[in-house]
């Protein structure tokens, strides 16, 4: 729970039309604050040959973080000050606002959800919606919409995650004017004697005189 000023602080949702959160298309605010919410994360694993031949499976990637929430959509005056507009009304601009394809930029919006500490740069993924309370009329009065919210990752933060020069992961190289296999060798696993494995694991005869534009496959070191 978030207190400010003597206030209890609801979760905001903020929406952005680009990729720097520097354009706001619109902001709503929660009914009700979450009782809770998921975090997940998961690492990407990859069966791989290595220099020696041994089969090993090896980290490939960490994909990136999801956070999930539900929210409740009120109209049968339980909680104070609810919405004047329907349940379906209330959704659907949620909706619109957090995942539909915006029309100026051909993309679901960015989101930003910020609640307390919380401050989670993002795109919504999956929306699940669950009607649960009618009136007389069988019009909801009341719904719960599960939200999945994948995070909205730099450049910079994806490199920093995947660790594109380790020597422990499976690299990819064209051969261009100037490159050679101890170059390679020396770049990803700070020898460059191991231009000779390099050469005998891509099935090439020598390691120089390589004809540019072939791609050299660098796989792990053997632990």
């Amino acid at each position: 729970m978030s207190i400010k000023n003597g206030k209890l602080e609801k979760m905001t949702i903020v929406a952005y039309g680009d990729d720097s959160f520097s354009k706001r298309v619109g902001r709503v605010k929660v009914q009700i604050n979450p009782d809770s919410y998921n975090q997940s994360k998961k690492h990407n694993y990859t069966e791989t040959p290595t220099i020696g031949g041994i089969q090993v499976y090896r980290f490939g990637n960490e994909e990136a973080e999801t956070q999930s929430f539900e929210f409740l959509f009120d109209q049968s005056g339980v909680i104070a000050d609810s919405p004047k507009e329907t349940v379906k009304d209330q959704i659907a601009n949620f909706v619109k606002l957090v995942y539909q394809v915006n029309g100026q930029t051909h993309a679901p919006n960015n989101i930003l959800l910020s609640w307390g500490t919380l401050q989670f740069r993002c795109f919504c993924e999956s929306i699940d919606i669950e009607y649960t309370h009618f009136n007389r009329n069988g019009i909801p009065i009341r719904a719960k919409v599960k939200a999945d919210f994948k995070q909205r990752m730099t450049h910079k933060q994806y490199q920093k995650m995947v660790q594109k020069n380790s020597p422990d992961m499976t690299h990819y190289k064209v051969i261009t004017a100037g490159v050679t296999l101890p170059n390679i060798a020396n770049e990803i696993y700070k020898n460059p004697d191991y231009c000779i494995e390099l050469a005998r694991f891509n099935n090439l005869d020598s390691f120089r005189n390589l004809k540019q534009g072939i791609e050299i496959t660098a796989p792990p070191l053997k632990t």
